[in-house]
């Protein structure tokens, strides 16, 4: 149950799960196992790395937005205490 609760945190559909601990008893050694385990640990560490990547990118993109709006909304204030 650890190893599920585990790998559903770290990302891993049920079925990832599922596959990895149905190879636990095909090799007594667990080779298969750990490279499967491995292989779909890579996987994720790109997955996630890359949503890092977009995360950081529209973070970045709504910030220099909100700085435009501000500057825009201050200009805007300022003009129209200028006219009255």
């Amino acid at each position: 149950m650890i190893l599920v609760l585990r790998g559903r945190r770290l990302g891993f559909s049920l079925a990832e799960i599922k596959e990895m601990l149905d190879l636990y008893d095909v090799d007594p050694h667990h080779v298969k196992q750990l490279e499967h385990a491995v292989k779909k640990g890579k996987e994720r560490i790109e997955a996630l790395e890359q949503q890092l990547e977009d995360v950081s990118s529209a973070l970045m993109e709504l910030k220099e937005l909100e700085q435009k709006g501000r500057r825009q909304l201050e200009e805007r204030k300022n003009k129209r205490t200028e006219e009255e």
